[in-house]
């Protein structure tokens, strides 16, 4: 990812509901930025993760990306969530 060419760029959180059902996928979201000014200006849900908690919860963290002005048009972020063995938070 080009991630020195993005001002803000924080990774989306693993829903606690969805860790729980042991929910796991991966999914391709599309951003598009408006040139200028770098401000996000869509997301679209290029391959969906399966699961519509995991997919909100990209939406919403994708929704404060920025890109530097100048800098993208349109990028592709990959998106993975896996369940390991650890305890779930109490």
């Amino acid at each position: 990812m080009r991630q020195n060419l993005l001002l803000n760029h924080p990774r989306p959180e693993y829903p606690l509901e969805a860790r729980m059902y042991r929910f796991t996928g991966r999914g391709v979201f599309e951003l598009r930025f408006d040139y200028d000014t770098g401000r996000l200006r869509e997301i679209h849900i290029a391959t969906s993760t399966g699961h519509w908690t995991l997919d909100r919860s990209v939406i919403a963290t994708l929704k404060d990306w920025q890109a530097k002005p100048h800098s993208l048009r349109t990028i592709s972020v990959p998106i993975m969530f896996v369940i390991s063995d650890a305890p779930l938070p109490r």
